[in-house]
């Protein structure tokens, strides 16, 4: 019995998202993508993915349901099939070194610090009321609490470090057209 199965692709793609090697949503993305695309192969072709020709099982899929998917979507799903059997082959082929690409890992956020303003942290969204900052698309960006009402606190997310006035008006114009009267 191989261990390239489609099942064990499954479980290693959930394994993935469980022990936070990669983000949940990416793993989804990956997941959907590799079982529509994967669906029109015969049972026997899942037995060992090694043996998938993306490039022709992606075609295959392409004119079967390309009138129901733009171009763009069916990019998309073979990338992200692409992407998943690289990651899930490379785990086989080295188990216990096995690192996934770290453009789709757990990002790491940051909070302030007294040498640089800023010392890496992971990230928690249940943190209490701290400060915490990280890089997005290289724009440092901060995750900023305010106590709102006794009870109430909520965080502005993803405000640059260097935000100015105007950007600062934007949002809070935006923030008051929420209020209620």
């Amino acid at each position: 019995m191989t261990e390239y199965t489609f099942q064990e692709f499954e479980g290693f793609l959930d394994w993935l998202a469980d022990k936070g090697k990669v983000k949940v949503n990416t793993v989804r993305g990956w997941k959907s993508a590799a079982s529509k695309i994967l669906s029109i192969l015969d049972e026997d072709k899942l037995q060992d993915l090694r043996n998938v020709d993306v490039e022709e099982v992606c075609l295959r899929f392409a004119n079967k349901n390309g009138k129901d998917l733009s171009t763009a979507s069916l990019k998309t799903y073979k990338s992200r099939l692409k992407t998943s059997l690289d990651e899930f082959f490379a785990w086989r082929s080295n188990p216990m070194g096995y690192k996934p690409n770290a453009s789709y890992g757990v990002r790491k956020e940051r909070q302030a610090d007294s040498s640089n303003g800023l010392q890496n942290k992971e990230a928690n969204p249940d943190s209490n009321n701290e400060v915490v900052a990280s890089e997005k698309s290289n724009v440092s960006v901060v995750t900023f609490p305010i106590p709102l009402r006794s009870g109430l606190i909520v965080k502005l997310t993803d405000l640059p470090i260097d935000l100015t006035e105007e950007e600062a008006e934007k949002i809070s114009m935006v923030v008051k057209a929420l209020a209620s009267k």
